[in-house]
């Protein structure tokens, strides 16, 4: 049975109208749903909203990126970096086709804002991570869609729409055969303990869970008690942006946030040994914490706590827990040409409650890391950094 399928194409739209047009018309002649902000109806959804479902029901996600950063959500992320994130979250393929040489983009459609120039490197190096493609005109852009959405889908195929008429007697063998199936999957897992839920494709130490960890942070907002978050880590350039953000967003709320932080010393002997990179992403985490603290000092009512440690010896895991209750947990790694990977590897989610080896992981990764900063692991400089309450 001949399949169909239907593909969001993301990207800014004033300077890339054309094209968008050759992209749609090369997903039409592939036999594709094209899906994107030019088919939106008049609704009373919020935009994003209405963006998440569609994203969710399609087969491929591609996004095309110029000069532009495009229109920003309140968060002050752009709506199209978003829906790149969410697509990875939701693990639908994705392709990124970035212009080859931005600097000869004419004036009216490069970005002319220095932070949103930034903002636009940074997402760059995101999706340059995945699967990348590059282009010069619009001409070659359908070229190039046309071919690697051809290899993405032999690679990774998807559920794809068949028309209803196309019902076949395999068809209907395989509805049957799914039910058993499925019948099989529902007694293994009322048999079975809780594993851990899988989420693949990170990228850093939190953007690609950044949705998932910010509406747990938000739920636990809602709650009686104060927000309590630990976050062991090799250094936070890339988490700390987020925190930040959210700290800042809450903190004239009166709700008590209280922030544990733990990282490498960037004197320890084991930063010798790190990529020289490592050395400007501290930079920038540092950076970032000065700002959050300067912020505080200006806000009336605040009420934080902000404690960073800093230990000697590369750890093995590393993760955030959230009120002891929801853990993201992965591991440090070293690779076989002396490079360390840390937050570009799996996670694994552990929620309180949920069987007692959930339970179990919590508490061990709660004592390791109150052991490190309460023992001699731990460089005796540990401070409180900020408490607005004092």
């Amino acid at each position: 049975m001949k399949k169909m399928y239907q593909v969001f194409v993301s990207s800014t739209y004033e300077d890339l109208k054309e094209e968008r047009n050759e992209v749609i018309k090369a997903l039409i002649e592939l036999g594709c749903f094209p899906a994107g902000m030019e088919y939106f109806p008049a609704s009373d959804e919020d935009q994003w909203t209405y963006i998440k479902k569609l994203i969710a029901t399609c087969d491929y996600y591609i996004v095309i990126i110029a000069g532009r950063y495009g229109s920003e959500l309140p968060s002050g992320m752009s709506y199209t970096e978003r829906e790149y994130r969410f697509a990875l979250e939701n693990e639908i393929p994705v392709i990124a086709f970035t212009h080859n040489n931005i600097q000869k983009i004419s004036g009216d459609k490069l970005e002319l804002e220095p932070d949103k120039r930034r903002k636009l490197e940074l997402f760059l190096e995101l999706v340059k991570m995945k699967l990348c493609r590059t282009w010069r005109d619009k001409y070659e852009l359908g070229s190039v869609v046309s071919r690697s959405l051809t290899t993405l889908k032999e690679n990774n195929p998807r559920v794809g729409w068949i028309r209803g008429d196309s019902k076949t007697e395999e068809h209907a063998n395989l509805i049957i055969e799914n039910n058993c199936l499925e019948n099989k999957y529902q007694k293994l897992k009322s048999s079975q303990l809780t594993a851990p839920t899988y989420y693949k494709d990170f990228e850093h130490t939190l953007p690609s869970i950044e949705g998932i960890v910010n509406d747990l942070m938000k739920d636990k907002f809602n709650q009686m008690e104060p927000i309590k978050i630990r976050i062991l880590g090799v250094c936070f350039h890339k988490s700390f942006n987020f925190l930040k953000d959210f700290i800042e967003k809450n903190s004239a709320s009166g709700k008590r946030i209280e922030i544990r932080l733990s990282a490498l010393d960037r004197k320890s002997e084991i930063m010798g040994v790190l990529n020289n990179v490592w050395a400007s992403y501290f930079d920038i985490y540092e950076q970032q914490l000065d700002a959050l603290i300067k912020n505080l000092t200006k806000i009336e009512n605040a009420n934080v706590s902000l404690k960073i440690s800093k230990y000697s010896h590369m750890p093995n895991w590393h993760g955030i827990l959230i009120n002891k209750t929801d853990l993201f947990l992965s591991t440090c790694l070293w690779n076989s040409d002396k490079s360390m990977t840390a937050g570009e590897n799996h996670y694994a989610y552990y929620k309180k409650g949920t069987s007692w080896l959930h339970d179990r992981k919590i508490l061990q990764f709660k004592r390791w890391f109150d052991y490190g900063r309460f023992n001699g692991s731990v460089k005796k400089e540990a401070q409180v950094i900020i408490d607005t309450m004092k």
